[in-house]
């Protein structure tokens, strides 16, 4: 996703106060010759003292001219008024590689520069051979054209880069959204897909797709698709901000409202969501205040009860944040508050049930508060939203497992490590379910594997003991046993193990 974007040329009438024609003409907006875009830049500059943004169009004129050091000069100026400026920090580097203005092509100077380093007999440099380090560069350099409106450009070498790296998520989603920009939805949909099935865990390709199913009038796909954009990215605007445009286009007026301040909640200075609740007759949303930013910012960094009161705040703005009823949650938790938090968890459920987290925290305050018929059931409701939810398996079949329901808690820990066969909690969880039921063999194999996975794990190697006690593998039960005293002098069941099996520690 890319940021929501104010033009140059708004950025510039935004900060000129002296003379409203020298900022246009600096930008070339009445179609002056360079020479007299560098001429308005400079009585700009003149009349109202230096900025960023003078600085920047000037530079580019310079650029237009040939005079790639004055060009130079005055985008390192910008860049000493606003170290953040992103037009002036991309020239610079773009200079610096000798990437011309209009129409990089960022890939050519990298197959030019491999050449050179192969015709030369220098070894390349591990970043500059690499995939993803060349994609990612022609993703930047394609945000410079998006930014600026130049969308076929952007389009080139978003391409460009997939070319090089075809699993580089990060690509599609730009793509996508020029293709959007461009009024290619079919295009942006299928880029959006891609992006998903590369990293199914990107709120931006869920809000984006969202947005482009909008267009198309498919408000139920849309809708699915930007609930997930905000349970996967709860701090982020732009997943609000779809969804609200979801519920505006559909005509859900009230929904969209709260979205738009939510999204505001979370990025005062979000200017479409603002124009958005203009649109809706709303007024000046509360939730651009400063209070409210230092709120948001408590809320997401802030510990105990610092953050507990810039949750409430954001909370009292808007009744449906999601993120804040969350985070809030987590903070009673940690103070030991269980019914607080419980009540916030069934507030993040109540506003979006397809939360798998929000079901995972309240299974676990059902857990802390010995209701394992109520934890089971919101682990079980977190896979209905989330199948592979590793969390929600590994602690339903806990919970299984404290039930003397060994089958089912198996059948769990399976599936997780199915999902992700290098965790070895997930192999000693399981192991010790078998060993439980007296699968000797089936734990054995898993505690082995539990060993590989974590090698100094003391409690593998004691459970491990313990099967080959049961087995009768008495030498190898004593390997297991020593090798815990090893790890951990203090072990004192390792050393009754030992005296138990008449071997020395």
């Amino acid at each position: 996703m890319l940021p929501a974007r104010l033009s140059l040329i708004a950025l510039s009438l935004l900060t000129a106060t002296p003379t409203a024609a020298q900022p246009l003409q600096c930008a070339g907006v009445f179609g002056a010759d360079v020479d007299a875009q560098i001429k308005a830049c400079s009585e700009w500059l003149g009349t109202d003292g230096p900025n960023a943004t003078a600085y920047v169009w000037r530079a580019k004129a310079f650029e237009r001219k040939g005079d790639v050091k004055s060009a130079e000069d005055d985008f390192a100026k910008a860049l000493e008024i606003d170290p953040s400026n992103a037009d002036a920090s991309a020239a610079i580097n773009r200079i610096a590689m000798g990437i011309p203005p209009g129409r990089p092509s960022l890939s050519d100077v990298l197959v030019q520069e491999a050449q050179t380093e192969k015709s030369s007999g220098t070894t390349p440099n591990a970043k500059g051979n690499d995939a993803r380090s060349k994609a990612e560069a022609l993703v930047r350099s394609g945000n410079l054209f998006y930014e600026t409106d130049e969308i076929e450009d952007a389009i080139s070498l978003y391409s460009e880069a997939i070319a090089i790296d075809p699993n580089y998520a990060a690509a599609y989603v730009n793509r996508a959204d020029a293709y959007a920009a461009s009024g290619d939805e079919e295009q942006a949909l299928l880029d959006y897909q891609k992006a998903i099935e590369r990293d199914p865990k990107d709120p931006n390709a869920y809000a984006g797709r969202a947005l482009s199913l909008t267009k198309k009038k498919d408000f139920d796909r849309a809708l699915a698709d930007a609930n997930k954009a905000v349970e996967l990215g709860p701090k982020l605007g732009y997943a609000f901000f779809a969804r609200g445009r979801v519920h505006e286009t559909a005509g859900t007026k009230d929904h969209a409202i709260t979205d738009y301040r939510a999204a505001l909640a979370i990025d005062p200075d979000y200017e479409e969501a603002k124009k958005a609740l203009k649109r809706l007759g709303d007024g000046p949303a509360p939730s651009t205040s400063v209070n409210l930013k230092a709120s948001a910012a408590k809320c997401d960094k802030a510990r105990g009860d610092e953050a507990i009161a810039g949750c409430s705040d954001l909370i009292k703005a808007d009744p449906k944040h999601f993120g804040a009823y969350y985070n809030r949650g987590l903070e009673h938790w940690t103070k030991g508050d269980l019914d607080l938090a419980l009540a916030d968890f069934d507030k993040v459920i109540e506003i979006n049930p397809k939360s798998a987290d929000g079901y995972n925290a309240r299974a676990a305050i059902y857990t802390a508060k010995k209701q394992p018929d109520r934890a089971i059931s919101d682990y079980s409701l977190a896979l209905d939203a989330d199948p592979k939810n590793l969390k929600a398996l590994k602690f339903r079949g806990l919970a299984y497992a404290k039930r003397e329901e060994y089958d089912k808690a198996i059948a769990d820990y399976t599936r997780a490590i199915e999902i992700n066969p290098n965790d070895g909690a997930l192999y000693l969880d399981r192991g010790s379910s078998y060993w439980s039921s007296k699968r000797f063999e089936f734990a054995l194999a898993d505690f082995t594997k539990a060993i590989e996975q974590n090698p100094n794990d003391t409690v593998s190697y004691f459970n491990r003991g313990l099967t080959n006690e049961d087995l009768g593998n008495r030498e190898a039960a004593i390997a297991d046993f020593r090798k815990v005293l090893e790890l951990n002098q203090a072990h004192e069941k390792s050393r009754a193990a030992l005296k138990r099996l008449g071997a020395e520690p």
